[in-house]
């Protein structure tokens, strides 16, 4: 496969208009898990009666809070990552634009001279 074909198949506008908008989610959503989790108060009067099970919860509780701080961190990443892609799409697309108007200022320019060495 060429990678002409491969680069006709990503939705180019799709990732540069949406681009933004996944950037703006994952630093919301990263935002939203580093705060720190509020700690738990032990009251004198129930300190002896935590049990295992609760224990154990408790240690689950701060393994899914770590598993989704990392989580996050990959998404807050991976959003970089597009909102750089997109700016440097935009800046190609831009370019783009520039060279097909010169190309096309070139061929007008060409083809008067053509037309020019014909009819003089």
């Amino acid at each position: 496969m060429a990678l002409g074909e491969i680069l006709t198949k990503i939705p180019w506008k799709d990732i540069l208009t949406k681009g933004p908008t996944l950037v703006d989610a994952g630093r919301r959503l990263y935002d939203s898990v580093k705060k720190e989790p509020p700690k738990i108060q032990k009251s004198p009067d129930n300190k002896n009666e935590i049990s295992d099970t609760l224990k154990s919860l408790r240690r689950e509780v701060e393994e899914l809070r770590d598993t989704n701080m990392k989580q996050a961190e990959i998404i807050s990443s991976l959003t970089v990552q597009v909102q750089e892609i997109s700016n440097a799409l935009s800046v190609v697309s831009s370019r783009m634009y520039v060279f097909l108007g010169i190309s096309f200022v070139s061929l007008l320019v060409s083809m008067v001279l053509i037309f020019k060495t014909i009819f003089s």
